[in-house]
């Protein structure tokens, strides 16, 4: 009797711990870079330096134990493209935002971001 039940809780704590393994989500990351047209050669770097370093982190046991997922957007060269790829990003569910290549672009994506974090707190 003592064993079965000994047997049922250790059998429920690893489905337990299952059903926690199952449901955790990854982090996701955006890359926001110039992936297309004459600027792309700058952001495909970015971006290959930027999944390098997630392979890495997974490798290494993720993000406080948490897996990181990168997401590409082509903001195909210009903060207008950016703006709307961050809004996509929102949309998907998007957590992090990492953009490198351009100044111009890394100021709208920074002002989107700010207001978007104004009128949606916690979020």
């Amino acid at each position: 009797m003592k064993n079965s039940r000994i047997f049922g809780s250790a059998l429920a704590a690893s489905l337990g711990l299952a059903c926690v393994a199952a449901t955790a989500a990854p982090i996701k990351i955006a890359v926001i870079e110039s992936l297309s047209g004459p600027q792309a050669a700058t952001g495909l770097i970015y971006r290959n330096a930027a999944r390098y370093g997630i392979e890495k982190i997974n490798a290494a046991g993720g993000w406080n134990g948490e897996p990181l997922q990168l997401v590409e957007y082509d903001n195909q060269g210009g903060p207008t493209g950016a703006a709307d790829k961050l809004k996509a990003a929102i949309a998907d569910g998007v957590q992090m935002v990492i953009q490198g290549a351009s100044s111009a672009i890394a100021g709208q994506i920074s002002d989107d971001v700010r207001k978007h974090n104004m009128r949606n707190p916690g979020k």
